[in-house]
């Protein structure tokens, strides 16, 4: 009998863990240092939440090894009978010195036996400064300097890069027993590496120095700090032409609490005299800083860096390269980073893929205010090639036809902010637009400036399209591309998260977008691709009048350690033709407390988790569902669960429904439940995925009660209908 109370209370324990394991989603903040030189091996630390148990890392490219050599738990490094220990220890010594009585305390047995770690700073503790005891103090006790719970764990890795990998940016994942991270970007390099040496904690001082001097080429790792300012001296010589740009948001793009939602470095170079020669802020319409340098001497220089409002914490990773001219090619390819071009080379600006199979015209300067002939459709190499110019095109259009014109330049990196206008026969201006509606596929642009108008022409004629920059600007960067053409049916699909963690049996949810373009609107099918046995994909469709739609996928009940790349693929009828598309695997990341945005990942990811959400099984004939306009039906569901008595216990609600749509009643009997959706009036023909989520109420010490997500019903699909 008592072997049986045991196994029970343990399975009620498992059942309750992988309850609230579900709301324990592993996740990377940073990595710091982010990149290292191939051919060598050195740790880095991996700050996020819910980093327990990592024991395995995955890169997206090959010739890098790590291995877990330790975890740090959000409450520091010390457990709380040791800071309880070094908190008594510092409060003895600071009472003798201040010559009050040390009255002796009685400890327990486990008291007496905590010792602190071994570590330098925690030694000879009666022979500290009373600034140095502050410091122990205020590093390991005050839980203020302890980092935000997003990035409060820390887990330590030893990285080895061959010698043969291949240079550029790399995603790493770390999985854990709740599954996979999302991806952090590590860089391949083959420049010498350093990080700040004298960087610790945020309450040290406000200057941190590093009195090594560096040779070029070289790579700077730093994080700032509250406050905080780092900088490296330099050995340069009179005549060296340097490339010096920073990576920051290219590293993290997007931070959900900090206004402007990403960290803004600012970096200076002093001679060495103090004297301040350099300081840049951005480069361009890009905040990360990069710039030119011409060395006017030999001697040792200080480079600088800090946040330009002196912001600062954990995951504000930077890496600083300095590197010769010469070398600006691999790393800005089309010669400009933000519009500015940071080669030696003539910048020319590459056609994206998806126009390459249009007509192309390159731009005739236009001679005075004679437009430039041309034939629809058809795509344009052109410049704003000094301040106020002026492009034109004239092109034949027949009454009825649609038209659009798109710009392509800040997308591609041109510094050009264009603006355009279609004028009719009559000289009427019909249309013009500046920026373009935003949308998820330009998320990280920090100024989407290319314009986009469509139009159906009114009559017969000869219609002229007018490019300029919006501000007046122009040079020899200042290029684009600009499609004139009938409507370009076509869409593209993005999924989010990149990884899919999903417990074995049971369900995970997906978000899955589609840019539809120049106006086309049908319904698109999902397919699951390249999975093994067993995954399923419920609400397998995206319908007309949708551009998000949620997502579940099943797990086959064994748990796998494996991690499977997958894709989502979509699939539509475009003008006769079957257009395949696979989905783009993507992050949506929050800035600024307010804005989200999606930042592709190299891969789509499916883990499967032994910490099972308990499974409900949806009657097969309601994968899809009609609910009458004003009017309600029913959804039964089956639950299967070793606790048959715990299973009313369950409680139920839709995941971020439309306005209109509701769980309006949930019945239950001993074997199932019967949920009845209802539907407004306002919403007859509306179509969507329903995604119906499964609480359980545990009771919390002290006896509060409190709703836990524990699982989702497979995405039905349905459809509000016409009420009979």
């Amino acid at each position: 009998m008592k072997n049986f109370i045991k196994i029970f209370i343990l399975l009620i324990f498992t059942v309750a863990s992988s309850i609230f394991s579900q709301e324990r989603n592993p996740y990377i903040a940073y990595i710091y240092p982010a990149g290292g030189q191939i051919g060598t091996s050195f740790k880095v630390i991996v700050g996020g939440q819910n980093l327990r148990g990592a024991n395995d890392v995955y890169f997206s490219k090959e010739g890098l090894k790590a291995t877990v050599i330790n975890y740090q738990g959000p409450s520091g490094i010390l457990t709380p009978l040791q800071q309880e220990e070094l908190r008594r220890r510092i409060q003895e010594i600071r009472d003798k010195r201040a010559g009050k009585k040390i009255e002796e305390i009685t400890r327990t047995e486990t008291e007496k036996k905590v010792t602190l770690p071994d570590i330098p700073e925690l030694q000879n503790l009666e022979n500290k400064t009373p600034r140095q005891l502050q410091q122990i103090f205020e590093k390991y006790l005050n839980q203020q300097n302890r980092p935000k719970p997003p990035m409060a764990e820390e887990v330590t890795l030893q990285i080895e890069i061959s010698s043969d990998a291949k240079l550029g940016d790399c995603e790493i994942r770390l999985k854990t027993p709740n599954g996979l991270t999302n991806p952090a970007v590590f860089q391949i390099g083959e420049y010498q590496e350093t990080c700040c040496k004298n960087y610790q904690y945020r309450y040290e001082s406000e200057v941190e120095q590093d009195t090594e001097v560096f040779q070029v080429p070289v790579v700077l790792n730093g994080r700032i700090m509250p406050g905080k300012v780092n900088r490296f001296l330099l050995q340069l010589q009179k005549g060296q032409n340097l490339l010096i740009f920073t990576q920051a948001r290219k590293l993290i793009p997007f931070i959900a609490d900090a206004v402007p939602g990403w960290f803004q470095p600012v970096i200076a170079i002093y001679d060495k005299n103090g004297k301040q020669i350099l300081f840049v802020d951005d480069c361009g319409f890009e905040p990360d800083p990069a710039t030119k340098f011409n060395v006017p001497e030999d001697g040792k220089y200080t480079l600088e860096i800090r946040d330009s409002i002196y912001r600062g914490r954990e995951d504000f990773v930077y890496r600083i390269y300095v590197i010769d001219q010469s070398q600006a090619q691999f790393f800005f390819p089309n010669g400009l980073f933000g519009g500015v071009c940071l080669t030696n080379e003539k910048v020319d600006l590459m056609c994206p893929a998806e126009y390459s199979n249009l007509p192309k015209y390159f731009e005739i300067e236009n001679k005075g205010q004679i437009p430039a002939s041309i034939s629809i459709p058809v795509l344009i190499k052109g410049c704003i090639n000094y301040p106020g110019d002026i492009d034109r095109y004239r092109f034949y259009g027949k009454q009825g036809e649609t038209v659009v014109v798109e710009v392509i330049g800040r997308r591609i990196g041109s510094p050009v902010d264009s603006f355009v206008k279609l004028i009719g026969p009559s000289g009427k201006i019909l249309q013009f637009n500046d920026d373009m509606k935003q949308n998820i596929l330009y998320g990280l642009l920090t100024h989407n400036a290319d314009s986009y108008l469509m139009a159906k022409l009114p009559e017969t004629g000869s219609y002229t399209v007018v490019i300029t920059d919006v501000e007046g600007h122009g040079g020899n960067e200042y290029q684009y591309f600009m499609r004139i053409t009938q409507p370009k049916f076509d869409f593209s699909l993005f999924v989010s998260p990149s990884q899919i963690n999903i417990p074995a049996g049971g369900l995970a949810v997906a978000t899955v977008y589609a840019i539809k373009n120049d106006g086309w609107d049908q319904d698109i099918e999902l397919q699951l691709k390249n999975a093994p046995s067993g995954f399923i994909l419920n609400g397998e469709k995206i319908p007309k009048g949708k551009d998000k739609v949620f997502i579940t996928i099943k797990a086959p009940g064994g748990f796998s350690k494996e991690v499977f790349p997958v894709e989502i693929e979509g699939v539509a009828m475009i003008d006769g033709n079957q257009v395949r598309h696979t989905a783009i695997p993507c992050e949506t990341k929050m800035q600024a407390f307010a804005y989200y945005h999606l930042v592709p990942s190299e891969k789509l990811l499916i883990s499967t988790t032994n910490e099972r959400f308990r499974s409900l099984k949806l009657s097969a004939e309601q994968n899809y569902i009609k609910i009458p306009a004003g009017g309600s039906t029913a959804i039964t569901c089956e639950v299967e669960t070793l606790f048959r008595s715990m299973a009313g216990s369950l409680s139920f609600g839709l995941k971020e429904p439309p306005e209109g749509i509701r769980i309006k009643n949930v019945s239950f009997d001993s074997k199932q439940y019967t949920l009845t959706i209802e539907a407004d009036k306002k919403l007859q023909g509306y179509r969507d995925n329903l995604i119906i989520e499964v609480f359980d109420e545990i009771t919390q010490p002290g006896g509060m009660k409190r709703k836990i997500l524990s699982g989702f019903l497979p995405a039905i699909q349905y459809e509000v209908t016409k009420n009979e």
